[in-house]
C-alpha cells in the first residue's frame, strides 16, 4: 500500500505551500489560519467593502507580526475578482506571495481561492 503523497509544487523560486477554495459570507467577513512553521500561525483577516464607484477596486493591507488583515474593496462580481499581482510580505526572515481569487455564486456567497507561496530558501 502507498502511503499518502505529497506534492511538492514549484513556481519559479516559489513553493506553492497551501491552495484552497473557501465558501463565505463576505458581510461577516472571514479569518484563515495558515501554519507557515512548525511553531507559527500566519492569520489573513479578510473585510469585504462596496463603494459607490463600482468601477472602483482596491486592496489594502496591514500587517502586525504574523497577523495580517486585507480589506478588499468591491471585489464582488459574478464575474470574478482577482490582485492583480500576489501580494508580497514577509514573517520574520520568511518571505511570502498570496494571490487571491473570488467569484460570487450569487445572493450573499463568495467562493474565494487563497493561494499562499514561500520563497525557497538560498
Amino acid at each position: 500500500m502507498i502511503g499518502k503523497i505529497i506534492p511538492q509544487i514549484f513556481n519559479g523560486n516559489w513553493q506553492l505551500m497551501v491552495s484552497e477554495t473557501l465558501s463565505c459570507v463576505p458581510s461577516r467577513g472571514l479569518q484563515v489560519y495558515i501554519p507557515i512553521t512548525n511553531e507559527k500561525n500566519a492569520i489573513f483577516n479578510f473585510v469585504f467593502k462596496a463603494a459607490d464607484d463600482q468601477k472602483r477596486r482596491n486592496v489594502s493591507v496591514d500587517q502586525v507580526d504574523n497577523n495580517l488583515t486585507f480589506t478588499l474593496t468591491n471585489f464582488l462580481s459574478s464575474l470574478g475578482a482577482s490582485l492583480s499581482n500576489p501580494f508580497n510580505f514577509s514573517i520574520g526572515k520568511d518571505k511570502f506571495l498570496l494571490q487571491l481569487y473570488g467569484l460570487s455564486t450569487g445572493g450573499d456567497i463568495l467562493c474565494l481561492t487563497i493561494s499562499l507561496f514561500k520563497e525557497k530558501n538560498a
